[in-house]
């Protein structure tokens, strides 16, 4: 399910967390979340080996099929932060309330926190996965340094590539459980200060099974730019149009290189239709911009 679908179900007493979670994390807006299948952990079996049937004649003997997997095991991670506040300024701001203070200063940390994620999610899991597999494809072969873009296309899918969650860590009926430190009273940080503090924890994660969930175009620049057949290998390295959903995500400025195409197959439009931020679909494949990706600043991927 979307997160905010999760949202909807699972943090019924504080609905508007997950738009401070979304608002400036387009990523997290499309991906699909499945429950964890042991708490903090979830086990998932990966297919090492099919032998399928075949069509035989009347009365022949049927071919005997066997599916050979692996048992492996991810865990899930903890979104959250601690925020804590001086005594005197909650008296100023909030009249001596602490949880008055936090509903004032909550919405801007989640939404920092959730851009932060993203990026991490962007550079230290799809993008080093699409590596890994074998599934980028080289808009520049000559390129170095780090003054290029990436674009990244995801087939998010239930056991394959997908957000995770803990089912049970929605306790409080909210996206980020409460623990108020001292019992919120106050106390004295290692800085000798009178605070109020809270810790703010959601338990989520990310499975990467298949890499025939991704593909990616690396070594973007201006003069380097993707061409249609790249576009197109990309989307074939992840299977679009197969099971589960596809988008393309990355910077803005590297999704509007790919409007210069003029492709009949490319709609680019100024508005949103069903996903809050796409700028449009190539062959029916949104294009969903992220600022969470670097400006021009990727590393260079060497492929030779």
């Amino acid at each position: 399910m979307f997160l905010r679908e999760l949202s909807a179900e699972k943090a019924k007493k504080q609905p508007k967390q997950v738009d401070c979670i979304t608002q400036n994390a387009p990523i997290f807006d499309t991906m699909d979340f499945f429950p964890s299948t042991h708490g903090l952990q979830h086990a998932y079996e990966k297919l090492s080996e099919v032998v399928g049937g075949r069509l035989v004649g009347v009365d022949e003997a049927l071919p005997e099929a066997k599916m050979e997997t692996e048992l492996n095991w991810q865990d899930l991670g903890i979104l959250g932060f601690k925020l804590k506040a001086g005594v005197d300024k909650v008296k100023v701001i909030s009249n001596g309330s602490f949880p008055a203070y936090i509903a004032r200063r909550l919405p801007s940390v989640i939404a920092k926190t959730s851009m932060d994620s993203e990026k991490s999610l962007i550079y230290d899991l799809l993008r080093p996965f699409a590596i890994k597999s074998n599934k980028v494809i080289d808009a520049y072969s000559s390129a170095s340094g780090s003054t290029t873009y990436s674009i990244i296309a995801v087939r998010w899918e239930d056991e394959q590539l997908c957000g995770l969650f803990d089912p049970n860590g929605f306790g409080q009926g909210a996206m980020f459980d409460t623990i108020y430190l001292s019992n919120g009273a106050p106390y004295e940080d290692a800085s000798g200060k009178d605070v109020y503090g809270a810790s703010f924890k959601s338990y989520l994660g990310f499975l990467l099974a298949n890499p025939q969930n991704i593909g990616m175009i690396a070594n973007i620049t201006e003069a380097h730019k993707p061409t249609a057949t790249m576009i197109d290998d990309m989307l074939d390295d992840c299977r679009a149009n197969s099971t589960g959903k596809t988008f393309i995500f990355g910077h803005p400025k590297a999704l509007r290189m790919i409007s210069d195409l003029k492709e009949s197959r490319l709609m680019m439009e100024p508005s949103n239709t069903h996903y809050s931020r796409r700028i449009g679909d190539w062959d029916g494949i949104d294009l969903v911009p992220s600022y969470n990706f670097n400006k021009g600043t990727d590393l260079a991927v060497d492929l030779s």
